[in-house]
């Protein structure tokens, strides 16, 4: 019975950086690519179902290196790109949408200065 609490808590620990992460995943990449914001938040939920899937160990050890951010944006590029993805059936095809970088003319919008404070902040109240 321990194993099945084990992996509770540590998929809770993927879970909890997903939630703490859904700003800087849906401004840095998944608002970049789906223009209607309905569709970009349950395309979020889409990428944690999909991040669910995958073998616990592997999350983890994403987790531990640092590189789950670069994870969600293949898996989210992955997805949008691919015609035979929970995307492109779920959101594309029944549309008849598709993606076109050369006719985006939303701007990119930089909000590292605002994540950083935020961190900063985030970190003098958890000391």
């Amino acid at each position: 019975m321990t194993d099945l609490n084990d992996k509770k808590r540590d998929l809770s620990e993927v879970f909890d950086w997903l939630i703490d992460n859904k700003a800087k995943l849906m401004n840095k990449f998944i608002y970049k690519m789906i223009p209607n914001t309905e569709d970009a938040e349950d395309f979020y939920q889409d990428l944690i179902l999909a991040i669910a899937e995958k073998p616990l160990e592997k999350l983890l050890g994403l987790l531990d290196r640092n590189e789950m951010d670069q994870f969600c944006y293949v898996i989210i590029r992955n997805n949008f790109q691919s015609k035979t993805s929970r995307y492109h059936y779920t959101y594309t095809k029944p549309k008849g949408l598709e993606y076109k970088p050369e006719l985006d003319t939303r701007r990119e919008v930089d909000n590292t200065e605002k994540l950083e404070l935020l961190q900063s902040i985030e970190d003098d109240v958890r000391q």
